[in-house]
């Protein structure tokens, strides 16, 4: 089955897009990142299965791509693109959290210091 590999790629690819925001070496290629956002939604809540959960909430959670790390990336940015884009990535990480319940247990711990290191930055 080839459904859970396309998967993990889709969603690698656009964790990927969102993160050129903030990676000075690559070129700003993600031209609109709440479209990503949505995206990015849309494949979590539509797309991902039971089977699947614990695969992609490690690409969310762990990793040089993840949304903890694009945030931590992010928190000096401040324009009004950027905030907006950490707003919005906010809502989707209470989302997730909402939709995986104790399954994002091995990651609270790395989800509570990313959120209280980006409030306290603000």
């Amino acid at each position: 089955d080839q459904r859970p590999t396309q998967l993990l790629r889709g969603l690698t690819a656009l964790l990927e897009q969102l993160h050129s925001l903030v990676d000075p070496v690559k070129d700003k290629a993600c031209e609109d990142p709440l479209v990503v956002i949505q995206d990015i939604k849309h494949v979590i809540s539509n797309e991902v299965t039971i089977d699947d959960m614990s695969l992609c909430s490690s690409l969310l959670f762990t990793g040089s791509t993840s949304i903890l790390s694009f945030l931590e990336k992010a928190v000096c940015l401040q324009d009004k693109k950027m905030n907006k884009t950490k707003e919005n990535l906010l809502i989707l990480l209470d989302e997730i959290i909402t939709l995986l319940e104790k399954r994002i247990s091995d990651y609270a711990i790395s989800i509570k210091n990313t959120c209280l290191s980006v409030f306290s930055r603000e």
